[in-house]
């Protein structure tokens, strides 16, 4: 049986270096996607992480770079399921 999918916050990178919280989804598939979308309305980063664990499963606007980067890896907050 396939692991639930995980639940994962995504943030915005203010200029002061503060985090604003844009919304909470569920799997890697969502978190990306909203990433992505946010991405492309503001010139800040936008990263998605498991808040239990840490992890940033997706980000862009990182540095110069406009590219998403996708992460998955660990059992403790990966999108298992097929």
């Amino acid at each position: 049986m396939p692991e639930p999918e995980r639940d994962y916050d995504v943030f915005q990178k203010l200029s002061d270096g503060g985090d604003l919280w844009q919304c909470s989804v569920k799997g890697v598939a969502a978190a990306s996607e909203v990433v992505r979308k946010l991405g492309r309305v503001t010139k800040n980063e936008v990263f998605a992480m498991c808040i239990s664990t840490a992890e940033i499963v997706a980000r862009t606007n990182e540095a110069k770079e406009r590219s998403i980067e996708c992460h998955r890896g660990t059992a403790s907050c990966a999108n298992t399921s097929s």
